[in-house]
């Protein structure tokens, strides 16, 4: 069974291994209960993912936003610190396990580093399932959700190149309590960028459009010539 994510999720994933390329990163994703489809995401930790406490803290403070707002735990990214590496280690099995336990259609997303580019010419998810007690490659893909997301990410990172910075991790929030592990900041500025390039979008293709009909309304050099004779 595939699963979908939205640009703003994928997005930030990628912006979490951006902020901290030579380290391993994970989150959880969210989203609605009965469906297969990650909304957002809540980036966790990059000093150590193994730290039982902290994550159980973590997890407790996002089940409790997520009762407020309708929504569930979905399921668990990880990239791990090596380029080779894109599998799940035991850390990940453990955490994901955590979370399919409380909703058995949670999926875990293991990142492949070698798919990761500011051009964004590929998806660089890559999905696990439960299945016979264990966490096993699936043949279906991460569907991303709607239309060119691939070319809007890649947009977003030429035209916003220091966001990565602004995201906060679950770590940061533990070092600084004001900082924001919501990251409502960096939404706004996914959903500012997604609306500017859509209203640019729109504006090209008016302009294709103008420009065709101001060159229907330029009359014929054979007309200009027809109506002098008909004149004379």
């Amino acid at each position: 069974m595939s699963v979908k994510i939205t640009l703003k999720a994928y997005l930030k994933i990628l912006l979490h291994c951006h902020k901290y390329p030579y380290r391993a990163i994970n989150g959880v994703l969210i989203g609605k209960a009965k469906e297969r489809k990650a909304l957002d995401c809540i980036p966790l930790f990059h000093q150590s993912l193994q730290l039982s406490p902290m994550i159980e803290i973590a997890l407790l403070q996002i089940d409790q936003y997520c009762e407020k707002h309708d929504l569930s735990i979905i399921g668990y990214y990880q990239a791990n610190e090596l380029l080779e590496s894109s599998g799940p280690d035991v850390t990940a099995h453990t955490i994901a396990k955590r979370i399919y336990d409380n909703n058995n259609k949670a999926c875990l997303l293991m990142v492949n580093n070698k798919k990761i580019s500011c051009s964004c010419e590929e998806n660089a998810l890559e999905l696990y399932v439960f299945q016979d007690d264990k966490w096993v490659h699936s043949p279906h893909k991460v569907e991303l959700d709607g239309g060119n997301v691939l070319s809007q990410i890649s947009h977003i990172f030429k035209t916003q190149a220091g966001l990565h910075h602004s995201l906060v991790d679950f770590d940061n929030h533990l070092d600084d309590i004001s900082l924001d592990w919501l990251n409502h900041e960096v939404n706004k500025q996914i959903e500012g960028s997604k609306m500017g390039l859509t209203v640019g979008e729109k504006f090209n293709s008016l302009s294709i459009k103008e420009d065709t009909t101001r060159m229907e309304d330029v009359p014929k050099e054979e007309d200009i010539v027809n109506d002098d004779n008909t004149d004379s």
